[in-house]
């Protein structure tokens, strides 16, 4: 009997050739770029087809746009419409023009099902660019179920960056964490040093807001050397400090260095012939214009290490300052680090400077070296850099949540028109809102103003229920008569003229001189000062006895944070047996710190952000006490 075998014209050949390659690529590789369907017999449309495709591929994507428009309307009926169409999709994405692309793929005609491999080469084609689009316009969900089967098969390049980043974010979106975390992790390893400061972003605010049973999870699901796996396991050891469990918030970290390392999270860069001592580095301004904020940060570092004039009783083990004067220079701050890390200083107190700060921490984070910052910075640092001052928005929240817990609902804002003015007030305009209530009223004053009866009386007209201000105790002092005789804050004594507003304020700087001469204008307000010499708590109160005996004058906020700084070194240092002083170890205790400080609660964030929750204190008949 003889077979018959069947010839396959050379066209089809060709067809399913190309479609393979698609599908699978060399091997089982999907390139969304290689056409299925590569030509026409019509030479008139096949040469349109090339021209418009040829400025796609150069780049010139309006003209490439026009191009397949035309060639559209001209041949609606040749075999090549459905890569003109997703030619035209392609450029009108690159455009930014996502609904014209979502209109322009989801026009191509397929049969829903097919055995024919072009068929099918050509549908992966479509729904990998819808679902880039879909993304572009808030379709999250479609876009992940479009997008999700191509992550394992899609050949390395600019595409596979884009499709892992384009799925990260809507998983994001719709809340499926897991698939979020898998695919920032992709896009990590391919991204370019911009796209990995964004993931680590994404990854890390991901992470801080997850339940702690799905990062326990996730912990053991995750790739361990992937970044993810690195802002898990800060998160973990955060979550155990917290708890009270310091050996097991070390182990963590300890599990965990291999891929805070992959991340660039830890750096560490030892010099073979470094001695490490017991001694904790401290750049400050000592000449120069920031000469105050440095004496100030100077006599708070050297009282928490027992080295300020007229001590005598010491509180630990003793501790080394190693200072160095940066003359009001970041330059000179951030070759400071490099000189102090070659002396073998344990870790480094950053200047009170924000610029000063900015340019050692950079210094510090390339040297690995443990690095406490005393300056506001909004900036993501991670590695070994922790941040002393909290960050705007948690700060916000507390204030905003103490608001709306007392019942406001309508609120407004009176906010200096200063940088921290400005993203104070935003802060605490999307915390209000975050917490059900309205901000009716949003304004600014020049933050060298001394009249406020123009806001004073835009605010009354509002008919709020609180006023949130974030200002310095010496504005506060200012705002706060005339908001007393405008009858939007009441006086104790006298009778009111109307429904009293309740004042929430930061009152950054406040003291007892401020609550003489301004209390009777705040009674009822809540205040949120960084620090505040209450008497009436032991710690502060010895914290006073000790500062006064030594500097004979009150301490400031800043004298109390590098106090705080200097004893959150000091203890973790305490922990380590001299024989093995290693700053990795030092670096996992300064992240799996809890106590509480002069300045409040200390611990910190996956991302080095101070966490715990800011003092709030509340004035009632005359008297400051904290608000519970």
């Amino acid at each position: 009997m003889v077979r018959r075998i069947r010839k396959i014209p050379q066209a089809s050949l060709f067809r399913v050739a190309i479609a393979a390659l698609v599908l699978s690529g060399c091997p089982k590789r999907f390139d969304p770029r290689a056409d299925t369907i590569t030509s026409s017999p019509d030479p008139s449309a096949d040469n349109e087809y090339h021209e418009a495709k040829a400025r796609l591929d150069g780049g010139n994507y309006r003209e490439a746009e026009t191009r397949f428009t035309a060639f559209l309307e001209k041949h609606p009926t040749d075999q090549l419409v459905s890569s003109a169409q997703i030619g035209e999709a392609r450029a009108a994405l690159k455009l930014g023009e996502a609904a014209k692309a979502k209109e322009v793929l989801e026009a191509v005609k397929l049969p829903a099902q097919s055995s024919d491999p072009v068929t099918e080469a050509t549908r992966a084609r479509v729904n990998f660019l819808l679902g880039l689009a879909l993304h572009r316009t808030g379709d999250y969900q479609r876009s992940r179920n479009l997008l999700q089967p191509f992550s394992a098969q899609i050949a390395a390049g600019d595409d596979a960056v884009e499709l892992h980043a384009v799925l990260a974010d809507s998983s994001a979106h719709i809340g499926e964490s897991e698939l979020a975390l898998r695919e920032y992790s992709l896009f990590f390893e391919s991204g370019k040093p911009a796209e990995r400061e964004y993931v680590k972003d994404k990854v890390s605010d991901l992470v801080d807001h997850l339940p702690a049973t799905e990062v326990d999870r996730l912990w053991q699901a995750l790739p361990p050397h992937s970044v993810a796996v690195a802002f898990l396991g800060k998160r973990i050891a955060a979550d155990k400090r917290a708890a009270g469990d310091l050996q097991g918030a070390r182990a963590v970290l300890d599990a965990s260095r291999g891929a805070r390392e992959a991340a660039g999270l830890e750096s560490e860069k030892k010099a073979k012939d470094v001695k490490l001592s017991r001694a904790i580095g401290c750049i400050f301004p000592l000449q120069g214009k920031g000469r105050a904020l440095g004496e100030r940060a100077l006599r708070g570092a050297l009282l928490a290490a027992d080295l300020a004039p007229g001590q005598t009783l010491a509180t630990g083990l003793p501790i080394e300052l190693w200072v160095r004067d940066s003359k009001s220079d970041p330059a000179r701050a951030a070759d400071a680090v490099v000189e102090l890390a070659k002396e073998g200083a344990l870790a480094i107190l950053g200047s009170p400077d924000r610029l000063e700060s900015q340019a050692a921490a950079e210094q510090a984070l390339a040297l690995g070296i443990p690095f406490i910052e005393l300056a506001p910075d909004d900036k993501r640092r991670d590695g070994t850099i922790v941040k002393l001052v909290r960050p705007r928005p948690p700060s916000a929240q507390a204030l905003a949540k103490a608001a709306v817990a007392a019942g406001a609902k309508s609120v407004a804002i009176l906010a200096p028109d200063s940088s921290y003015g400005r993203s104070m007030a935003e802060a605490l305009a999307h915390a209000i809102r975050s917490e059900g209530a309205k901000v009716a009223v949003d304004l600014r004053y020049a933050d060298s103003a001394t009249s406020f009866v123009e806001p004073v009386k835009k605010i009354k007209a509002a008919n709020v229920d609180a006023l949130l201000i974030p200002a310095p105790a010496s504005q506060l002092q200012l705002i706060a008569p005339q908001l007393a005789s405008s009858g939007i804050q009441s006086m104790p004594n006298l009778k009111s003229t109307g429904p009293s507003v309740k004042l929430y304020a930061t009152a950054e700087g406040m003291n007892d001189r401020f609550l003489e001469s301004t209390q009777k204008y705040l009674e009822g307000a809540v205040l949120m000062p960084l620090y505040y010499s209450d008497p009436n708590e032991p710690r502060i109160a010895a914290f006073l006895e000790r500062y006064r005996g030594a500097y004979k004058e009150e301490p400031s906020g800043l004298d109390a944070l590098a106090f705080d700084a200097v004893k959150v070194l000091r203890q973790t240092i305490d922990q380590i047996a001299q024989e093995d002083l290693q700053r990795t170890p030092i670096w996992s205790g300064i992240a799996a710190t809890h106590q509480i400080g002069i300045t409040g609660e200390i611990g910190f964030g996956s991302g080095g952000e101070r966490s715990g929750a800011p003092l709030l204190y509340k004035i009632e008949g005359g008297q400051l006490h904290p608000l519970k």
